[in-house]
C-alpha cells in the first residue's frame, strides 16, 4: 500500500488514522515524538523502506524514537 501512495495521500492516511505526530514529519522545523512499540517501529520501517524518511533511532534514556525526515522527497510533492 505505500509503494503506491503520494505525499498528500500519505498525509490523508496519517490523518484518518488521527497518527498526529507522523503527520508533524511533513511540517518544517517539526520534531514529532513517536513513542518506542511494536506499532510504530513497524510503521517507521515501512516509510523509510519506501523512502518517506531517511531513517530513525530510538533515542537513549527515552521512550521515543528520532525520526530522520527525507527533506528531498517531501519538497517534490
Amino acid at each position: 500500500m505505500l509503494s503506491n501512495m503520494d505525499c498528500d495521500a500519505l498525509k490523508e492516511a496519517l490523518s484518518e488514522l488521527d497518527l498526529k505526530e507522523y503527520l508533524k514529519l511533513f511540517v518544517s522545523h517539526s520534531r514529532p515524538e513517536i513513542e518506542n512499540n511494536q506499532g510504530n517501529k513497524k510503521l517507521l520501517e515501512a516509510l523509510y523502506k519506501y523512502g518517506f524518511i531517511n531513517g530513525f533511532t530510538l533515542v537513549a534514556n527515552t521512550k521515543y524514537y528520532r525520526v530522520e525526515k527525507n527533506h528531498d522527497y517531501i519538497r517534490k510533492q
